[in-house]
């Protein structure tokens, strides 16, 4: 089942737009049930961070404030033009902190390792 598989899309009064996309409203439990059933079933490895037992699961999710961020970010996508479908795929980064780390190459072509 694919992560992005069973949301239930409901017209909102408050986000109703012409454009169907912006039709739609994810709340924080629905994305709490599919960020657990995420990594249940998708992403395994996530239950050494996450717990394997439902309620640590829950637990872990409600600290990082997984759930709510993640419908936020629904929201923001839909808003902005993204497909449903990729915005719900999204969600699942609310559960990591990402870190870019640039560099600049040249620092590293300048070093010379000398015996």
């Amino acid at each position: 089942m694919s992560f992005a598989t069973g949301f239930q899309a409901t017209a909102s009064p408050a986000t109703a737009s012409t454009n169907a996309t912006n039709n739609y409203q994810v709340t924080a439990a629905q994305c709490k049930k599919r960020l657990s059933r995420f990594i249940r079933t998708e992403k395994e490895g996530l239950k050494v961070f996450f717990g394997t037992v439902d309620t640590e699961v829950s637990s872990a999710l409600d600290r990082l404030r997984a759930p709510e961020r993640a419908a936020a970010m629904v929201d923001g996508l839909l808003k902005d033009g993204c497909p449903k479908e990729m915005a719900l795929r999204f969600t699942a980064l609310t559960m990591y902190d990402l870190v870019v780390l640039l560099g600049v190459s040249s620092s590293v072509i300048g070093e010379s390792v000398t015996d």
